[in-house]
């Protein structure tokens, strides 16, 4: 079982806790649309996570600079995470959860970044000014997130946006 190297769950009715650290060959990920709940444990290896729509409240990985595409939209994560972690990132997408306090300016980190989703979530405050540092940035969708004040000076570097 050590070497299987991709799972797709996706669209059950599957619950609990789910820890998939121990799958050392694990690079694709498709669990989406269940009821998995608790803390959500990765393997290294992993480079696709699509996690949607469960009930995840925390995310552990061993190593998160493998995952290049990282959806954990709509799950009831209380807390951002450490996008320090996660610099080989190219798609995230943390729509629908719970986050508290402000936006992390580590965003900035996630230079490799080209696809940027956050819509429906209760933050405040305003845009970080390190958002600018993402110059990959070719999606950006911010809905529904109650950010005030002014968009950042440094948005005139997002020169690939498509939207």
């Amino acid at each position: 079982p050590r070497s299987i190297a991709a799972i797709n769950v996706a669209s059950n009715n599957f619950h609990g806790p789910l820890d998939f650290s121990m799958l050392q060959q694990l690079a694709n990920m498709q669990v989406s649309r269940n009821s998995f709940s608790g803390d959500l444990k990765l393997p290294a290896s992993v480079r696709h996570v699509d996690v949607l729509r469960n009930q995840f409240s925390k995310i552990h990985c061993q190593n998160c600079k493998n995952i290049v595409d990282l959806d954990i939209s709509y799950n009831v994560l209380t807390s951002y995470p450490h996008f320090e972690n996660f610099t080989g990132l190219e798609q995230l997408d943390i729509s629908g959860n719970m986050y508290t306090g402000t936006f992390p300016t580590q965003i900035g980190m996630l230079t490799r970044l080209k696809l940027l989703w956050m819509f429906g979530m209760t933050t405040r405050g305003t845009i970080p000014s390190e958002i600018g540092q993402l110059v990959n940035l070719q999606e950006l969708f911010i809905e529904n997130y109650h950010f005030s004040g002014t968009l950042p000076t440094t948005f005139k570097n997002l020169d690939k946006l498509d939207n």
